[in-house]
């Protein structure tokens, strides 16, 4: 074998011996940090998470639904597709060109098509007198009507992510929720409803027994919306 044939030969077995040693393993100039010779010390463990995410929507609903606008100034905005933005108090409206938005203060109530056979109502709380005087910024959804007509009035909810680094437990991103405060005008005066049904006993007079119990039989919360409705569909029947 001549001297150059040796050389080639021992540069490149020299060549991986010095890679073997080190361990480096490589593809496209990038370093396998899978390789513990590499990597001894687990260092993905060390490396950034990805930025925490907030999910969720702060619309009512997040599809464009056709709706009717009744503004302050007595226009009326028709035939467009419309959403409610419950963080910010305002309607989002969609042209053939662009989105525009429509303030809280403008509006006195819209509509929203939520199906074939659902129409949604929405009522400006400058429209009602508050029991505490203080009036609600935002918008009332009509649940049920009668003398005592029944609205919830949506906020939103961000739950804060609990995510634990060191033992790697826990939810990473935030959540938006949408909740509900439930509420009735009597005489005029709106009262928020309390989850308690002895405290709701003002709204019901003489029939509060009688609507007590019909909630008792039919296993219904004042906590919730649908059996809330049913509740106050049977107390406008007796009065």
């Amino acid at each position: 074998m001549n001297k150059r044939l040796i050389f080639l030969f021992s540069l490149i077995s020299g060549f991986l011996l010095l890679n073997t040693a080190f361990g480096q393993k490589t593809y496209n100039n990038q370093k396998d940090l899978i390789d513990p010779a590499v990597n001894p010390g687990n260092i993905l463990d060390e490396m950034r998470l990805p930025p925490t995410r907030t999910l969720g929507t702060y619309f009512y609903d997040e599809a464009w639904k056709t709706g009717t606008i009744y503004m302050t100034n007595d226009v009326v905005i028709n035939g467009h597709a419309i959403r409610f933005d419950v963080q910010k108090n305002h309607l989002e409206i969609r042209d053939k060109h662009q989105v525009r938005v429509c303030a809280f203060y403008k509006i006195d109530r819209f509509n929203i098509l939520s199906s074939l056979y659902d129409t949604l109502e929405f009522i400006s709380t400058n429209n009602f007198n508050f029991e505490d005087g203080i009036p609600l910024i935002g918008f009332f959804e009509v649940l049920s009507r009668g003398d005592v007509p029944l609205y919830s009035r949506s906020k939103i909810e961000v739950i804060e992510s609990n995510y634990v680094p060191t033992v790697d437990m826990g939810r990473r991103d935030n959540k938006i929720v949408i909740r509900e405060d439930y509420f009735a005008t009597k005489d005029g005066i709106v009262y928020e409803i309390e989850n308690s049904k002895n405290k709701n006993k003002y709204l019901f007079d003489e029939h509060f027994e009688t609507v007590k119990r019909y909630a008792k039989d039919h296993h219904l919360k004042f906590s919730k919306r649908e059996d809330l409705v049913k509740i106050f569909v049977f107390y406008n029947g007796l009065i």
